[in-house]
């Protein structure tokens, strides 16, 4: 098992079976996570304004991972990578190559824009599921 990555709410591990397992991090990594992301894209990063974030994203993971078992079936598992909670710290899915990845590297324009255009149809599905990312930036986090 190897890191791989880190996000505001999870550590992300490659467990070299075609699966990654999304683990919460400690406090301390995640504050210090969050501050350095803060500071980079010149928000308000002062230990207050922090403590809120950790706040704020934790509240918001057990919403969702509470939400994502409820309509999983039904929204389709696959398009969630097919994840498996091991319990409300920790869950696994299948590892994908980002979006991002496949557009800089394909030459080729339809498959590019096949791409595009399920993506966007991906997002319009969780939009009638009642969910969404926060920010939309398909070279970051999508897969």
């Amino acid at each position: 098992m190897r890191e791989i990555g880190q996000g505001w709410q999870n550590k992300v591990y490659d467990l070299g079976n075609g699966r990654i397992l999304k683990k919460k991090p400690s406090f301390f990594r995640q504050y210090t996570y969050i501050k350095k992301e803060n500071k980079k894209k010149n928000r308000p990063h002062s230990l207050f304004y922090n403590l809120k974030d950790i706040k704020k994203v934790n509240s918001r993971n057990k919403i969702s991972n509470k939400y994502i078992k409820k309509i999983m079936k039904k929204f389709g598992e696959e398009l969630l990578g097919k994840p498996i909670f091991l319990n409300k710290n920790l869950y696994t899915q299948n590892k994908v190559e980002t979006v991002e990845k496949i557009l800089l590297s394909s030459q080729d324009y339809e498959k590019v824009k096949v791409i595009i255009d399920k993506y966007v149809k991906l997002i319009h599905r969780t939009w009638k599921f009642g969910f969404s990312e926060q920010m939309y930036n398909i070279l970051e986090n999508n897969g």
